[in-house]
């Protein structure tokens, strides 16, 4: 895995759900507690909740954080995307880009949060119970989630039966 810290990270609380994911990055400090970490070419395999929770990019910028990287296998989803608390231009507009799922029992990707716009960009789910999920966290006249060069192969029709019955 190339995982790289340019800051200092703060302590803080986090929620204890984001510690079952495989790989948790800048999700457990709070704001701005976190910046300058790129991950690239890594896999997220077996994770408990998700294989990644991770910070978006800029829109129409670059993805240099998190790029061309893998989860499957996961109990619940691939990735959860929020917005990057170190960078104020993401509270309007968001992207997370060049990511595959494969394999995991609900949503390849999901990211759902307070952005007017949200935009998810060269990813590909396969054989997940869902494919991808991209909802605004907000009310308003004027939200704008948009899915480019997404490929979804696989995908089931209905959940199947994972859940024991109790009596």
């Amino acid at each position: 895995m190339d995982v790289r810290s340019n800051s200092d990270r703060k302590k803080g609380a986090g929620m204890s759900i984001e510690q079952e994911a495989c790989v948790a990055n800048c999700s457990l400090f709070g704001t701005g507690g976190c910046s300058g970490n790129v991950i690239k070419n890594s896999i997220a395999a077996g994770c408990v909740y998700a294989g990644w929770v991770q910070p978006g990019h800029k829109c129409d910028g670059p993805n240099t954080n998190f790029i061309n990287n893998v989860a499957h296998s996961s109990d619940q989803m691939g990735a959860y995307f929020f917005p990057d608390p170190a960078d104020s231009s993401q509270n309007s507009c968001v992207e997370f880009s060049d990511f595959k799922a494969y394999h995991v029992l609900e949503q390849g990707a999901i990211a759902y949060w307070k952005t007017p716009e949200i935009r998810f960009k060269n990813m590909s789910f396969i054989d997940n119970i869902m494919g991808i999920t991209t909802m605004g966290g907000m009310e308003s006249d004027k939200i704008v989630l948009k899915q480019e060069n997404i490929h979804i192969h696989g995908e089931v029709e209905e959940y199947p039966d994972i859940c024991p019955d109790y009596r």
